[in-house]
């Protein structure tokens, strides 16, 4: 019961802050994508799921920043600075073991709202997991959040959260 309730508690944080950021005034000076930065923080965001659909750990820390933070439905929902991405997969990978969660798949809608500001960008985007669990499919809707910092010339992942929607 306590997961359930913080999962809509993180599902209820979510979708205020996401239209926290549709408001005028939360996106004066944005610009929206369609240059070569909005192109690089997607680019960023699809090498993130395609690592994180092959399992590579290695791949998936590269897209984040070292100071990076990020809010999951695995215990201990969240994890906050250097090193704390590779605790991240390997928590991930313990969670969906004791779950016996097999042939996951992450799938990411191509309509986002994405915000760029400067040297940073902001990205809301549904996505589905797909799943086995023991032996039967399971999918999770949600949406998935990104914050990236331009650093030293390189879009990285700073912050991620996922957040499930029933």
């Amino acid at each position: 019961m306590k997961r359930l309730t913080f999962t809509r508690a993180c599902a209820v944080a979510l979708l205020l802050a996401s239209a926290l950021q549709w408001t005028p005034a939360a996106t004066a000076g944005a610009r929206k994508p369609g240059n070569a930065d909005g192109a690089q923080v997607s680019q960023v965001i699809a090498a993130f799921v395609a690592a994180a659909n092959k399992g590579d750990e290695h791949a998936v820390a590269a897209a984040f920043a070292e100071h990076a933070a990020i809010v999951y439905n695995v215990p201990p929902y969240r994890w906050i600075g250097a090193g704390e991405i590779k605790r991240f997969t390997a928590d991930l990978a313990r969670g969906r073991a004791q779950q016996a969660a097999t042939d996951v798949v992450l799938t990411v809608n191509p309509n986002k709202a994405m915000f760029l500001g400067g040297s940073h960008a902001y990205v809301s985007v549904p996505a589905t997991y797909a799943y086995k669990q023991q032996g039967r499919p399971v999918t999770e809707d949600g949406v998935l959040v990104f914050v990236l910092d331009k650093i030293a010339g390189a879009w990285k992942i700073t912050s991620l959260t996922w957040g499930m929607v029933r």
